[in-house]
């Protein structure tokens, strides 16, 4: 069984991992951003204010707050100060591992979205509301099912 990942957040990005032969998909950042998810929803209001380009990828966050995420993994989440700060200086943040533990700990309970991360993938760009994970789930479907029939009805003609 393939299994395709990254980005699958519409009907679109199920139907073209269908077509690219996977069996099934994993949706990730659609989901975070539904109305049954635990996100905290001044989470998902930022996320569907921006785009894929205001996600990064870095390793940062876990050697700052001092969580020990195995090292050939990292975390995809909006950037912030913290990232605008630290992104670049991956190797800066691990020799000072644990070091924003406590900063980080009151950050996050205030909520403070400068400091704290917003752990979403760049499929953020797809989003515009936060609706039940029954819906988004129906739509995409919905969407892939016509998107494929339509793609099995195109005839194709050689030039040579």
């Amino acid at each position: 069984m393939l299994i395709a990942a990254g980005g699958v957040a519409d009907g679109r990005g199920l139907a073209a991992a269908l077509m690219l032969g996977a069996d099934a998909v994993v949706v990730g950042t659609r989901l975070w951003a539904s109305a049954e998810a635990l996100t905290p929803k001044a989470h998902t209001d930022k996320a569907i204010a921006v785009t894929g380009d205001s996600t990064i990828q870095t390793k940062v966050l876990d050697a700052l707050r001092g969580f020990p995420w195995p090292k050939e993994y990292s975390l995809r989440f909006l950037k912030n100060n913290l990232t605008d700060e630290w992104a670049d200086r991956e190797a800066d943040a691990f020799r000072a591992f644990g070091t924003l533990s406590e900063k980080y700990a009151q950050a996050r309970a205030r909520n403070d979205l400068d400091t704290v991360a917003v752990i979403c993938g760049e499929a953020v760009g797809l989003l515009k509301d936060r609706p039940g994970a029954e819906s988004i789930v129906q739509s995409m479907a919905a969407q892939a099912a016509d998107l494929l029939s339509k793609g099995s009805k195109l005839k194709f003609t050689s030039t040579s």
